[in-house]
């Protein structure tokens, strides 16, 4: 009965903040991944896209997710493009993935009552939003989904005192889903080697070669990853990655101010906002800070706890030392899934983004493991009594419970209204031009076309050469057929940016509405040039050549 309870109370506490109700929006990066992404529309070309890049068209992100492309395409044949769709199955897939982690907790060993904590403190975690209540961080869900099944089949494998194949099976299975899901994931053996050498299959000298032997076959899919990563892409980062050619000592003090504010928002998640925040009050870092000093200090500390657990680890398996407390143990395995999981993104290597709430969500199971085990010690001190230890503990963890649900459920609201999302933005930055622009193309989506050139004009009287801006202001005009107005901001654009493919693509729009064919052939042409992947210009170009070629049969 009791394990029924836990099931409906963590289902519960996903589906009340998570689950989209009035206003379920395509947001931010949705726009890309699905709305403009053609490889979803149909089976064939969803197959098609598995050996593509993520989106098709978008190359230069240097993304590579067939499994996350998959999943979007078979929302799309469900709902037809409803975006309720899309966040009911990321909702979903939250919901197992909260099960996953109580699981996760009970193969460890922890008992019930810990493992519900962990799992609750989980799912009503607010720095989670970003991942569910953002379609774009359905990658994220998948890939820490597969990860977690993969940890818990490889601890079942090694349960018994020797390696279980099938189980085994299962766990290489689930990691090679979890890396087709998002690039981070390919961390995954890393993570269980240390799972492999704190908690043997037995203690004899020699043994941690034999359990970490048990790898090889995650060296086989990670080595079958790279080659279809490399045939989809051509490489292996991004284009045009941040940090690219920086100084290694700015790379290092830009990796010690994303970790403290990750630290931040993983502890008091009062302030949740989307990347450009961090761009503008994080940033790249110039040098030496009492931020940038301090995280790097925390990192090491926590880096070197790790250390410090593993060569504890290596000394018991020599008989040098007693038994290593199952205590420690489980805290090595924590700090390995929290600093595992950051490295793909810590700026040791090259990618595409600063910092963004959505990449603590695989992090996070650690470092509220770590919460959870930190807790339970003080608590065993502070009350002698079991029953009044039990209720000190469903006391606090049901406090931070409500305080996080509460939190999440007004943040899951503004990832799923666009223009709320805009709007809580432009309050922490006022003025600052991209969530302008972003926020008049939600309200032009929503057919407030005047709302949306006042956000627009206002913006272009403080920043009259941003390219977005101008892109959307020629969009809203081509809308209300102010054609002129529309050609002089596409125009605009192109003498800042004339490689701008998007803009050529627009432009070509505006010849069509203008019943200019030909023109419009040569612009879209020309985006083609610039962008031989941009499917809506391929689109367009198709259906005005057949739409020129009517016109000349019908005169002729």
């Amino acid at each position: 009965m009791k394990g029924v309870l836990a099931t409906l109370l963590l289902a519960a506490s996903v589906l009340v903040p998570h689950w989209p109700r009035e206003r379920a929006e395509f947001t931010y990066d949705d726009r890309d991944f699905i709305q403009a992404n053609q490889s979803l529309r149909s089976p064939g070309e969803a197959f098609a896209a598995l050996l593509a890049p993520f989106p098709p068209d978008q190359p230069e992100r240097g993304l590579y997710r067939p499994l996350t492309s998959l999943s979007y395409a078979l929302d799309f044949q469900i709902g037809g493009g409803d975006p309720r769709v899309f966040h009911r199955s990321n909702a979903l897939l939250y919901v197992v993935v909260v099960a996953l982690v109580f699981r996760l907790a009970l193969a460890y060993g922890c008992g019930f009552g810990f493992a519900l904590a962990l799992a609750l403190l989980f799912a009503v975690h607010p720095v989670h939003c970003d991942a569910v209540d953002a379609i774009a961080g359905r990658s994220e869900l998948l890939a820490l989904l597969f990860s977690l099944a993969s940890l818990i089949a490889y601890l079942k494998a090694r349960g018994s005192g020797g390696p279980s194949r099938r189980w085994l099976a299962a766990s290489v299975a689930a990691y090679a889903l979890a890396s087709a899901a998002k690039e981070t994931a390919v961390v995954l053996p890393a993570i269980l080697a240390v799972h492999a050498w704190v908690l043997p299959l037995g203690p004899r000298r020699g043994r941690g070669r034999a359990d970490l032997m048990h790898l090889a076959p995650f060296a086989g899919v990670l080595a079958l990853y790279f080659v279809a990563r490399f045939t989809a892409l051509g490489n292996f980062a991004p284009s045009q990655p941040l940090l690219r050619g920086v100084p290694f000592e700015i790379r290092l003090h830009t990796l010690g101010s994303v970790f403290l504010e990750n630290l931040r928002l993983l502890v008091f998640p009062s302030l949740l906002q989307t990347d450009f925040y961090y761009r503008q009050h994080v940033g790249i870092a110039t040098g030496a800070t009492a931020r940038s000093l301090s995280g790097l200090a925390l990192l090491a500390l926590a880096g070197g706890a790790l250390v410090w657990l593993l060569l504890r680890a290596g000394r018991m398996r020599d008989g040098l030392s007693p038994r290593i407390p199952s205590a420690r143990a489980l805290a090595a395995c924590a700090l390995a899934i929290f600093l595992g999981f950051l490295f793909p993104v810590s700026h040791l290597l090259d990618f595409g983004a600063l910092m963004a709430e959505r990449f603590l969500f695989a992090p996070s199971t650690g470092f509220l493991l770590l919460v959870v085990l930190a807790g339970a010690k003080p608590l065993e001190r502070a009350f002698a009594a079991p029953g009044l230890r039990r209720g000190a503990a469903v006391a606090l963890v049901g406090t931070l419970a409500l305080a996080g649900a509460l939190r999440s459920a007004a943040r899951a609201a503004e990832w799923r209204d666009a223009v709320a999302l805009w709007v809580a933005a432009d309050r922490e930055l006022p003025g600052n031009p991209a969530i302008g622009a972003n926020l008049a193309a939600a309200r032009i989506a929503r057919g407030e076309l005047d709302a949306a050139a006042a956000v627009l004009e206002e913006s272009l009287v403080r920043h009259p050469d941003h390219i977005e801006t101008l892109g959307n202001l020629g969009n809203l005009r081509m809308q209300q057929g102010r054609f002129e107005e529309a050609r002089t901001a596409f125009e605009r654009i192109l003498l800042l940016m004339p490689g701008d493919f998007v803009t050529w693509n627009n432009l070509g729009v505006l010849e069509s509405q203008r019943d200019r064919p030909a023109d419009a052939i040569a612009c879209f042409r020309r985006s083609l040039e610039l962008n031989p992947n941009f499917a809506d210009a391929r689109r367009n170009l198709e259906a005005t050549e057949r739409q020129l070629q009517r016109a000349h049969r019908a005169g002729g």
